[in-house]
C-alpha cells in the first residue's frame, strides 16, 4: 500500500473511533457533526488518496550482494623499526701451539700458554692443539716437529713458524713485533 492510503485509512478510522466512543456519565454527548463519509471527502482534498489496491506485490528492493567471499585485508601491520645487523664478531690475530701430552718440553710450555690465553683475551687467540688427539688440524698445517708455534693475522695468512720450546717472554716479544699488544 501507498503511504498515502495508510494516513487517509487511519484518519478515517480515528474518527469513526472517536465518534462510537462512550462518554462519561452524567455528560451528554453531542451529535455527529459530519459522517465519515463527509471526512473521508475532506481527507480526500487534503490528501490525494488512491483507493485502488494492486493485487501485485510490489518489487522489494533487492538486498545488497554480499562482496565476494574474500575476507577484507587487515590494515596493513605497522612497518617494523630495521634492526641492526649484530656487530661482526672481531676476527683475532691467533697462535696455534702443537704439541703432545708425552712430549716433554709441551708439557713444559703448557702453564705459560694458559696464561697467555687469560692476558691477551679479546686480543690474540691462544690455541692448544694435541697432535695424537687433534690429527686433522696437525695435518693441515703441516706439523712435522713438536712443539711448533704458529702465528696468523686476522685473515688467516700465516706469519710466523717456530719449531721447539718457545719461552713466554719470546712469545710476547712476537706478539709485540705484529702490534697485537
Amino acid at each position: 500500500m501507498k503511504r498515502t492510503t495508510i494516513a487517509a485509512t487511519v484518519a478515517v478510522l480515528m474518527l469513526v473511533l472517536l465518534a462510537g466512543c462512550p462518554v462519561e456519565p452524567g455528560v451528554q454527548a453531542e451529535p455527529a457533526k459530519a459522517t465519515v463519509a463527509e471526512y473521508a471527502e475532506t481527507a480526500d482534498t487534503l490528501m490525494p488518496v488512491d483507493n485502488t489496491v494492486s493485487l501485485e506485490e510490489e518489487p522489494v528492493p533487492a538486498a545488497p550482494e554480499p562482496a565476494s567471499e574474500t575476507k577484507p585485508e587487515p590494515p596493513p601491520a605497522p612497518e617494523p623499526v630495521p634492526e641492526l645487523p649484530p656487530p661482526k664478531p672481531k676476527i683475532l690475530p691467533r697462535m696455534w701451539a702443537f704439541g703432545a701430552d708425552r712430549c716433554i718440553p709441551c708439557v713444559q710450555m703448557r702453564p705459560f700458554l694458559t696464561e697467555l690465553v687469560d692476558e691477551y683475551a679479546g686480543r690474540v687467540e691462544v690455541i692448544r692443539f694435541d697432535v695424537y688427539q687433534d690429527r686433522e688440524q696437525a695435518t693441515q698445517a703441516r706439523i712435522q716437529m713438536i712443539p711448533t708455534q704458529i702465528f696468523y693475522d686476522p685473515e688467516g695468512k700465516e706469519l710466523f713458524r717456530h719449531v721447539g720450546f718457545y719461552e713466554k717472554d719470546s712469545i710476547i716479544a712476537k706478539f709485540r713485533q705484529f702490534g697485537w699488544e
